[in-house]
């Protein structure tokens, strides 16, 4: 998907309009899985989805939460049923809240909301709509350079091509997500070595 945004500690992928080119949903978020799965050695990556960015980060965070606990956790929590912790917005004012008798979006959001607006503010109320989808949100979507320069340490002397060619290989998968996300390709590739001059006793 071209419209890839970091959204607090998670990676945000819009893909409404790219889903027909990859057969549709489900193939799409196998093919998704498998990437991450691939790239990810330390744990199994995890995932969610949703209509708006702050429901899919809520429900990812859920997720997450639920994993860590080893408990299971709904795979599409509605909003109204996700805690008060689930949305930064509202974790600042979770206490107040709380002692209103709110631990979930929906009790918030069933509270009169002039008096909510004057307990926990106008942006905080607004990030809640964001994530029901009544507000837009504006996320800024990261922007690929013009230009692929990239550039890796050997941390060891090469003796040989075949040393130097190994250690490119990381560089080349960097270059192929690159071409892939611009839908280009290469017709011929330059590699330069920089020998570092280093003194010897």
């Amino acid at each position: 998907s071209p419209r890839v945004a970091v959204l607090e500690e998670a990676l945000l992928m819009e893909t409404s309009m790219v889903q027909r080119l990859w057969g549709g949903l489900q193939p799409m978020l196998e093919r998704l899985d498998e990437a991450l799965s691939m790239a990810c050695t330390a744990a199994p990556p995890v995932r969610a989805q949703a209509n708006t960015a702050w429901l899919a980060l809520a429900r990812l965070r859920l997720l997450q939460h639920s994993r860590a606990q080893g408990v299971p956790a709904p795979e599409a929590m509605p909003a109204d049923a996700l805690p008060l912790w689930t949305l930064t917005a509202l974790q600042p004012h979770s206490a107040m809240l709380m002692r209103l008798g709110c631990q979930t979006w929906g009790q918030v959001r069933a509270l009169p909301r002039a008096g909510l607006s004057r307990r926990i503010g106008a942006r905080a109320l607004r990030t809640l709509d964001e994530a029901y989808g009544l507000q837009p949100q504006t996320l800024n979507w990261l922007q690929l350079p013009e230009q692929f320069v990239l550039r890796h340490d050997l941390g060891y002397s090469a003796h040989d091509a075949d040393a130097v060619l190994h250690a490119a290989q990381p560089l080349l998968r960097a270059l192929q997500f690159w071409l892939q996300a611009r839908h280009h390709a290469v017709l011929a590739l330059e590699l330069r070595w920089h020998h570092d001059l280093r003194r010897i006793d």
